[in-house]
């Protein structure tokens, strides 16, 4: 990678830790964010609880113990074909999201949506999204080491649907509003 392409990506991430910053701030101080309730209320009044059930097991897959065991067998496969570092990063990124994102969470302290009863237990915080952070480590450390152009490009399309995925699971089921999505996405990103 080139000196200003590394520039690039320094200044990218800072700003978006910033944005991330400036919204974890707002939702702390606030506890709602512009357009979130309105929103949220929306789409599940649209869906309501007729697909709950495949909803809440695209989010017990992409829960923190499924999602580190997969990081855990990727970091194994990584290391056992002689890619040591990429197996490092992998473990680094996935691993300081999954320690991190319930501590980030207990000091936001941002309560889950009211707008329906919650189909599935969850810690009393929302903000950021575990299951977007989660996703987001993921699908961000293996497009780092994905070894080829053509591979990288695979891993975020396909990353990108299953963000999607995720992200509207967690509406669906009314346990996120949509701005502890965009916190754990933003986060994650600016690492």
């Amino acid at each position: 990678m080139r000196p200003g392409q590394i520039v690039i990506l320094r200044w990218t991430a800072a700003l978006l830790a910033g944005l991330f910053v400036g919204l974890a701030s707002w939702v702390a101080y606030d506890g709602t964010f512009p357009g979130d309730r309105g929103a949220l209320v929306e789409l599940n009044e649209a869906v309501g609880t007729t697909i709950d059930e495949p909803m809440i097991v695209i989010g017990d897959v992409t829960d923190s113990a499924p999602m580190g065991a997969v990081a855990v067998v990727i970091v194994a496969v990584l290391a056992l074909v002689g890619r040591r570092s990429d197996a490092l990063m992998v473990l680094l990124i996935v691993g300081t999201v999954l320690v991190l994102n319930p501590v980030l969470k207990d000091v936001i302290g941002r309560g889950r949506p009211d707008v329906r009863l919650s189909p599935e237990v969850v810690s009393p915080h929302g903000f950021p999204s575990g299951h977007a952070a989660n996703t987001a480590a993921l699908v961000g450390a293996l497009m780092l080491v994905a070894p080829t152009r053509r591979s990288r490009i695979l891993t975020a399309t396909v990353g990108a649907i299953g963000l999607i995925v995720v992200g509207f699971s967690r509406l669906a089921t009314g346990v996120h509003y949509p701005s502890d999505l965009v916190g754990g996405w933003l986060w994650v990103a600016s690492l």
